[in-house]
């Protein structure tokens, strides 16, 4: 796990150098994430059970810069703030009704990310558009965990994954560029495993993006 990261940072770091020779384009992106977690208790005697897997919606903040452009492709380097987690629904009871009351409530898991994503842009452009894969790598750091409910010593910090989407840039539509992109990502590893939970998330992507650099 830990060579994992490393291996991440030091590549990610590296290419710090190479796109500061050739930032070809950089901008904003807000957008909105499902995501779920699958949290994965270990039992002996009942086997396992998996809570906090229902979809959760948040929103995500990114700045980003592509360089290394070149006709077909391109490199984007994001760093982005955004939520991952799970929600799970459970029955209400009281102890006149123990089987419950007919009525409902939602559990909501949360934990708060920076993420940064190295990807590439296979790309084909025409004169009002361009349309785009985007795939790559991602490191998170988890700033904070909300309703966590094993120790937070157990909780692994950094956590890398990774990301495939699709995306499609106007390029006359406005004064400025503006871009849609659609993806999925999911971690590497889990976010906490010890011998009793497993934690994982995964998530789908939509973001809403404009060009400042073109």
């Amino acid at each position: 796990m830990r060579s994992s990261v490393a291996i991440l940072v030091l590549s990610m770091a590296f290419s710090t150098t190479l796109f500061g020779q050739g930032i070809s384009d950089y901008g904003l992106k807000v957008g909105v994430i499902a995501s779920k977690t699958d949290l994965e208790y270990q039992n002996l005697v009942i086997g396992s059970n998996s809570i906090f897997d229902k979809t959760r919606l948040s929103p995500e903040f990114a700045a980003f810069l592509r360089f290394l452009d070149v006709k077909y492709v391109d490199f984007e380097l994001q760093g982005a703030y955004l939520q991952k987690g799970g929600e799970e629904e459970y029955p209400l009871a009281t102890i006149e009704e123990p089987d419950g009351i007919g009525e409902s409530a939602t559990a909501d898991l949360e934990f708060e990310v920076l993420q940064l994503l190295l990807a590439a842009r296979p790309k084909l452009a025409t004169k009002y558009l361009e349309y785009y894969l985007h795939t790559g790598l991602t490191l998170d750091y988890v700033l904070k965990a909300r309703n966590f409910p094993i120790r937070s010593d157990d909780l692994n910090r950094f956590n890398p994954g990774f990301s495939l989407g699709v995306g499609i840039l106007l390029r006359e539509a406005t004064s400025r560029p503006i871009f849609l992109e659609f993806g999925y990502q999911s971690d590497f590893s889990e976010i906490a495993d010890n011998d009793f939970v497993n934690v994982s998330n995964s998530l789908w992507w939509f973001q809403l993006g404009v060009s400042l650099g073109r």
